[in-house]
């Protein structure tokens, strides 16, 4: 791998708080249990993170961890070390403030249908259900990702709301040099469940130039159009009309197999039960890549 021998080095250092109004948290006190559980998903969390945003692997990224004693709270402090080229992971996981964390907690009460993201593009389209009726919410593409990922919803759940659970007045707060960035307040703040997986479709569009050779054409319509692309053969759809027209004026023969130069979609759909279904469309097409002689366009 590129940065297989690049040195590892703090980006992030952050600490947990979790208060309340009882006779334990107040003295450094916590369930063994919930605290290891937190303490696990922190970094399961921050692992997840890094391979769903960039191409880190789980050995270029450490978590550890002290605990400070701090008066009147119970207190874990964690540091993140990575290769210097990681993403930020910390801020979009929004334990800083914001981020994924937010959009989390707007989508508590709602069921996440689709997911539609682009290449090219750093916004996402949440399509939500509450109550029946669906709505779109347009956010950050990463924190997108992140805010509906199982892996990380199971690891909000586990390290805010689990150690605080049955507590009066709870309180989850994260501070960074001794500066409180993020606070949680109450019963609803700190409730995150997780995310039902089979209730996510995830709709990935990918747009880019590619070189194909042609294996069946339908001048009448869009559909009924195959291609052999990366060795495979593949139906398309043919969204370039006024390709299919110039030919048809022409009257010029097609010859399968020819290769021609053209814009490609690629649609990538995951749906519930994890099944994958990609479909492909030409956009535009550029070039045929044939003598000049019989070139179509």
């Amino acid at each position: 791998m590129q940065h297989e021998f690049e040195e590892l080095q703090e980006v992030d250092r952050f600490s947990i708080f979790y208060d309340a109004d009882d006779d334990e948290l107040s003295i450094h006190k916590m369930d063994a249990f919930f605290l290891g559980q937190a303490i696990q998903q922190v970094a399961t969390m921050v692992k997840q993170a890094g391979r769903l945003l960039g191409d880190e692997d789980e050995e270029e990224i450490e978590v550890k961890v002290t605990v400070p004693a701090q008066e009147g709270s119970f207190a874990v402090e964690f540091a993140v070390y990575a290769a210097a080229h990681a993403r930020e992971i910390v801020p979009a996981l929004g334990l800083l403030g914001g981020g994924a964390l937010a959009l989390a907690q707007r989508l508590r009460n709602r069921k996440v249908v689709n997911i539609r993201t682009e290449d090219g593009s750093e916004e996402a389209v949440i399509t939500v259900q509450y109550r029946g009726v669906e709505e779109e919410i347009i956010c950050n593409k990463d924190e997108a990702i992140l805010a509906t990922d199982p892996v990380i919803r199971k690891a909000y759940n586990e390290i805010i709301t689990q150690p605080l659970v049955n507590k009066d007045a709870p309180v989850f707060r994260v501070e960074v040099a001794g500066e409180e960035v993020l606070r949680l307040d109450g019963e609803d703040d700190i409730e995150f469940a997780p995310l039902p997986r089979k209730s996510l479709t995830f709709d990935h569009t990918e747009r880019f130039d590619a070189v194909i050779a042609v294996t069946q054409v339908n001048f009448t319509s869009v559909n009924g159009w195959r291609m052999t692309y990366q060795n495979e053969d593949r139906a398309f759809r043919m969204e370039d009309t006024g390709f299919m027209e110039r030919v048809l004026n022409r009257g010029q023969s097609f010859v399968k197999g020819d290769l021609f130069s053209v814009r490609l979609r690629i649609k990538t759909i995951e749906k519930p039960d994890s099944s994958i279904k990609t479909t492909y469309a030409v956009e535009e097409v550029y070039r045929h890549l044939a003598d000049e002689g019989r070139r179509l366009t």
